[in-house]
């Protein structure tokens, strides 16, 4: 692992100036706000031992025992004098991440005669281009981010999911979430979660439960948990790492962009980022996929771009020209497109034609001869327009309908559920819902 290192942006010092040489940061005297006679203990070296911890050494002996260390608000968990007195080891609870602002200040520091030295910090980033450190597990992890929505659709609810790779169930009320943001860290505990995540199983943590289930099918016990206080997620990127709240063990550490996206940034709203390998590194890129815009994302099931499809089936390549050739397709007359690079079955989200007279949902089925029932419903479960009964359906098309709703009136803004029933002779039956925005 190659040893990694700070970058300080700015030093604020009451009476010295600091620079940065072989990864320390090294102090000398040139005057200042506070007047130094030589006869305190000076600061001679300061280096990043651990993304938890950092190690100070001074010129001469020191007393600690009114010292605080504090990193981006939160005080330090450890603190150690060497047995020379003149070297501090310091532990913090929480793990640093690249590219992210933090500032440490120290004060409280004595000499062996009593005098306190100048209370003094620094802020500094760690350089993304070095690797990972050692205690931050990645690829060893039990706890891994699995999915995760930053951008919903209107009404939808942002989440994040995690799997357990481990053999063994982890309590989910002794994890707890971390975000990272312009170099403070927030936590959000899981403490009032009296449940457990099984071996290989998922569990999921959004804001509304119901915010998720208006446009994914969930489910029935599906493992969503309501977080009254859930990170607002960015829909460029974010930085967020989970951890036991017991041993301070960090499970697994992610940070987004938007630009992890597979698909184009235009299309990438209610659509997850999921993860496709559990053994190769969170936070590497080409371990992430758009999910496939079928579904949109898959809460509570396995992914639909994970390890069960390595040599990525369903690929979005080829559904981006859709809706432009919408108008030479009869969906009346039993018309059929080419999908041989989509794979699952399901339906897309419901879109107004190029000519805006008629909505239309595209569906993919695994075999041809299913008959379709549709419904569509506001957002409090009023039956606003149906279909006719299609039958004989090809294994794909559209289904559609027109603008008015049953009352001979346009569709008023809001959101909407679209309910399809598929039906086969052979007593097959399917059932998909899609929620939309009609602006």
């Amino acid at each position: 692992m190659k040893q990694f290192f700070i970058i300080f942006m700015i030093i604020l010092s009451f009476c010295r100036c600091t620079s940065l040489n072989d990864g320390f940061l090294q102090t000398s005297d040139v005057g200042g706000l506070v007047p130094y006679d030589g006869s305190l203990p000076a600061l001679t070296n300061l280096t990043i031992e651990t993304v938890r911890s950092f190690f100070f050494e001074f010129d001469k002996e020191i007393d600690i025992k009114s010292a605080q260390f504090i990193l981006s608000g939160e005080v330090s968990e450890k603190v150690t004098l060497s047995n020379s007195k003149k070297n501090i080891f310091v532990d913090f609870k929480t793990p640093m991440f690249p590219d992210t602002e933090y500032k440490l200040v120290w004060k409280g520091i004595k000499s062996l005669a009593g005098d306190y030295l100048p209370p003094d910090s620094i802020l500094f980033t760690i350089d993304s281009d070095d690797d990972s450190p050692d205690d931050i597990p990645t690829t060893g992890a039990s706890l891994l981010f699995n999915e995760i929505l930053f951008n919903p659709n209107v009404g939808g609810s942002e989440y994040i999911e995690f799997y357990n790779k481990a053999d063994y169930a982890i309590d989910l009320s002794k994890l707890c979430l971390d975000k990272y943001i312009s170099g403070r860290i927030t936590h959000y505990p899981l403490a009032g979660f009296k449940h457990s995540i099984p071996s290989k199983g998922y569990a999921l943590l959004t804001k509304s439960k119901k915010g998720v289930d208006l446009y994914f099918d969930l489910p029935m016990d599906a493992p969503i948990y309501e977080m009254a206080k859930f990170p607002q997620l960015s829909n460029d990127e974010g930085s967020y790492a989970i951890h036991s709240s017991v041993t301070g063990e960090v499970f697994d550490a992610l940070h987004y962009t938007k630009h992890w996206h597979t698909i184009p940034q235009k299309d990438a709203k209610g659509v997850s980022q999921e993860r496709i390998s559990f053994n190769a590194e969170t936070d590497d890129l080409d371990n992430w996929r758009s999910a496939d815009q079928m579904t949109g994302g898959t809460p509570g099931y396995p992914n639909s771009e994970g390890e069960l499809d390595p040599d990525g089936d369903g690929d979005d390549g080829g559904d981006d020209g859709d809706d432009g050739g919408d108008d030479n397709i009869d969906p009346e007359a039993g018309d059929s497109i080419d999908t041989d690079c989509i794979i699952p079955e399901g339906i897309k989200a419901p879109v107004l034609n190029a000519k805006g007279d008629r909505y239309q949902v595209y569906y993919h089925l695994h075999q041809a001869g299913y008959s379709a029932r549709v419904t569509l419903f506001d957002i409090n479960g009023k039956a606003v327009a149906s279909l006719p009964i299609k039958e004989q359906l090809p294994m794909s098309g559209y289904l559609t309908w027109g603008v008015l709703n049953v009352d001979g009136e346009k569709f008023r803004s809001g959101v909407y559920i679209f309910y399809v029933d598929f039906f086969h002779e052979t007593g097959a039956t399917l059932r998909f819902k899609r929620a939309f925005a009609i602006l």
